[in-house]
Formats: C-alpha cells, sequence, structure tokens
C-alpha cells in the first residue's frame, strides 16, 4: 500500500483500504478475509504522523486439539515521516521515516506486514479451556472423555500422585 505524500492536504485525515494476503505479498497466509487498514494521517509542512490500525480474521489449527479455527486480529503501528536530517529523539529508528524533499510517496506494505505478523499469537487456542487430545489414543477430549484406562504412574511419583488426588476417608 502506497501513500502519496503529494495528494495528502494539511492537517488530520483518516484513510481507509482494504488489501488482500496477495497484495502484501504473504505466503501461505493464515489470513481468511480481507485485511483492512485505517490510517489516522496527521500532515504538516515537514513531517506527516501516521498512525494504522490493521484488521483481519485468521484461520489456525488449534495447538492442542488440532482443531482448524478462526480468530480475529488486530494490530497498530505508528510512524514519523520527516524531511529533517537532524535526530528526533521522540520516536525509535523503526517509527522513523527520513524522506528527501521531492519524495512524492512512502510504502506502508512492510509496515502493515509486520503489524500482521506480529498480531498472530504465539500459542493458538480454538479456547483458552481447550483440553487437547488424549496422549493415549488422540481422542479429542474437548468433546468427552476418551475410554483409556488411567496411566499407570512410575514409582518415583506416586507421592506427588497422593498429593495431587487426594482421598478422604471417614
Amino acid at each position: 500500500m502506497k501513500l502519496r505524500l503529494n495528494s495528502l492536504s494539511e492537517g488530520r485525515q483518516e484513510i481507509r483500504e482494504s488489501l488482500t494476503a496477495a497484495e502484501l505479498l504473504v505466503e501461505n497466509p493464515p489470513f481468511s478475509h480481507p485485511i483492512a487498514i485505517s490510517l489516522q494521517v496527521d500532515k504538516e509542512p515537514q513531517e506527516v504522523k501516521i498512525d494504522g490500525l490493521v484488521t483481519t480474521t485468521a484461520t489456525f489449527e488449534c495447538d492442542r486439539c488440532l482443531i482448524e479455527f478462526t480468530q480475529e486480529l488486530q494490530g497498530d503501528f505508528h510512524l514519523l515521516v520527516t524531511q529533517a536530517t537532524k535526530s528526533l529523539g521522540t520516536a525509535s529508528d523503526e517509527d522513523l521515516i527520513t524522506i528527501s524533499p521531492t519524495t512524492s510517496e512512502i510504502d506502508l506494505t512492510r509496515y502493515i506486514y509486520d503489524t500482521l505478523i506480529l498480531s498472530i499469537p504465539m500459542k493458538k487456542l480454538c479456547d483458552p479451556a481447550c483440553r487437547g487430545l488424549c496422549p493415549s489414543c488422540g481422542a479429542n477430549l474437548n468433546f468427552g472423555s476418551c475410554q483409556c484406562p488411567p496411566s499407570n504412574v512410575e514409582k518415583r511419583w506416586t507421592n506427588l500422585h497422593v498429593i495431587s488426588n487426594p482421598t478422604t476417608e471417614e
């Protein structure tokens, strides 16, 4: 997605755009819906501040039960585009784009892509309470218990097993 700087008017404005994963050059995209981008652009004579919000829906496989599920992803980014050659202490190098006075557009594709990738959860779960699969028979424990007999506890873990499964005697 390219933003034409010379077509922006002075002051604050909002730009909405929709992209596909192919337009972001994403290989094997988990994004099953279009990617919605909302930009708040504040143009001043020597700089342009860009606040972006990226939203889409992605399809994942649960890390515990292997069921396919969809999840909404949302992330934001903030950029400062400036013609100044001096160092600015308010923005990190990643958030600062220095351009020449003749630059007419900037490409935001990399920032949108990075925002989407960073919004993907490290642990992809269909539900926080997902019980996963039985390690013996592979049954999905979210749909009910399996018919496997309780596993025998090794002798060295019996004391811990007794503590974690107390029995009441009266």
